[in-house]
């Protein structure tokens, strides 16, 4: 088990957050307690974690989905439904919680207009028998914000009272920032995504050669970055945009990739992973030095999401940034495994709470909003 200090003491909530991220390979569970006052005053104690893999079947669905057919959209959410129910059956294996909190699978998000998150709570209500918090980012859009992103709320909460300046990076299938000045208020706070993560990279190593991932690099680290082609994905009208911005899969997804196969069909495929690598570290290095007043002295960067693991896109971050200390999300704060389910559960709380969980000044909303709706109502 691990916590946060202050201590977890009885006025906490016994929470599930339930994750299904931009990469689309399973549906992370975490059980914890969690203490969050209205003043804000936060603490957590994680009890369980696991990840339960999708199968084959259930990503096909989720990869039609993100076609836009409604059809096929609503296809998945049931099915999404079910799996989330099946595979809190297993964890929580009878274990009693207060509330849950489900994000579900984006397949649909447009800054500032619309979003959409599928995965039916009804079977995991009627399950769990307590309220399930679901739909976190529709409210933030009716304020005036993009909905998105949601993990600097979370980040607020870990590194306010810090005398240094914190840049928390999360490299999921998309890279998102958070910079908590020191000592900060909620206003205070800026983060935003700069473009892919491990999309891109998955994806291709999804098309040239059947497999999920670059596992350490084994298929970009013989490539060579082709420069045009990099250039090119550096001049993306989403990695140019100024902030408030957000994005995901339905920009730098399966589409995406086909499009650049027939810009650049004389490309090889290792050098198509070599620069798609290249571009993930070169995007959020470009996205920090030119939207963040983020000084390299006083500071510290702490990583998160499956990218940390890839070795040729860690060095190549590490030698883009001039930052004075680069730590991983467990030496400083929650595992970064875990960190997207705890934000959930943390979410959850806030809206049984009725806290104000958007932060304003990461999605340009008008005003701060309660965000998440109930199931039962």
């Amino acid at each position: 088990m691990s916590s946060s200090p202050p201590s977890v003491n009885q006025s906490s909530l016994t929470a599930l957050g339930l994750m299904s991220g931009t990469s689309m390979d399973g549906l992370d569970c975490l059980l914890c307690r969690i203490r969050l006052s209205t003043d804000y005053e936060f603490a957590y104690e994680v009890l369980d974690f696991r990840t339960y893999p999708y199968s084959d079947e259930t990503r096909k669905l989720i990869r039609q989905a993100l076609k836009g057919d409604h059809q096929q959209i609503e296809a998945a959410h049931h099915r999404l439904g079910a799996v989330f129910a099946a595979s809190v059956k297993r964890f929580l294996q009878g274990r009693k919680i207060d509330l849950a909190g489900s994000h579900g699978q984006t397949v649909a998000h447009e800054d500032g207009v619309s979003t959409l998150q599928i995965g039916d709570v009804k079977p995991l209500a009627e399950l769990l028998e307590v309220p399930v918090v679901y739909d976190f980012r529709t409210a933030d859009i009716m304020a005036g914000g993009n909905g998105a992103p949601l993990v600097p709320f979370l980040d607020w909460l870990l590194y306010h009272n810090l005398s240094q300046h914190t840049l928390t990076l999360n490299i999921g299938g998309i890279a998102n920032l958070t910079h908590i000045p020191p000592h900060s208020r909620r206003r205070d706070v800026s983060g935003f995504d700069t473009g892919p993560g491990m999309a891109l990279i998955d994806e291709a190593a999804k098309y040239f050669y059947g497999t999920d991932c670059d596992q350490n690099g084994m298929f970009s680290v013989n490539g060579t970055t082709d420069e045009k082609l990099l250039s090119g994905l550096m001049h993306h009208p989403f990695v140019v945009k100024k902030p408030p911005k957000s994005t995901g899969r339905h920009e730098f997804g399966p589409a995406y990739l086909q499009k650049l196969l027939k810009l650049f069909p004389d490309i090889p495929r290792k050098n198509f992973m070599r620069t798609f690598v290249a571009f993930t570290a070169k995007s959020i290095s470009a996205n920090i030095t030119n939207h963040l007043k983020f000084p390299g002295d006083n500071s510290r960067l702490v990583l998160a999401g499956g990218g940390v693991r890839h070795p040729i896109l860690l060095q190549e971050l590490k030698d883009a940034l001039t930052i004075e200390e680069i730590l991983h999300s467990g030496d400083a704060g929650p595992d970064g495994d875990l960190k997207e389910a705890l934000l959930i559960a943390v979410l959850a709380v806030a809206r049984l709470k009725r806290l104000p969980a958007n932060m304003i000044g990461v999605t340009g909303a008008r005003h701060e909003t309660v965000l998440g709706k109930v199931y039962p109502v």
